[in-house]
């Protein structure tokens, strides 16, 4: 019988699974971690750099302005998109 291959949730590496159960503890704790989610927007793994910026996108900070402004030339589209959708709404 050949072994079982690993489903998509155990094919991330461990440090980007903390690195993303540290982005569930921002959405509970709130604006009082927002430096590590913060520093998250710079992530090297796009998907990362995803969830934090819709984290981020929660919060109204002037901290979260600067990475946001960075993020909009991200490589991945989907971390763009999410980008100018954020600094949208910190404009209104």
């Amino acid at each position: 019988m050949p072994p079982i291959s690993p489903g998509p949730a155990s094919a991330r590496p461990l440090p980007a699974c903390a690195r993303a159960r540290a982005l569930d503890w921002l959405r509970v704790f709130g604006g009082e971690v927002l430096e590590p989610g913060v520093a998250l927007l710079a992530d090297p793994d796009e998907g990362i750099r995803g969830a934090a910026i819709a984290v981020a996108g929660t919060f109204d900070d002037p901290r979260v302005v600067p990475a946001t402004i960075t993020l909009l030339s991200d490589p991945d589209w989907w971390v763009r998109v999410a980008a100018a959708v954020r600094s949208a709404r910190q404009a209104v």
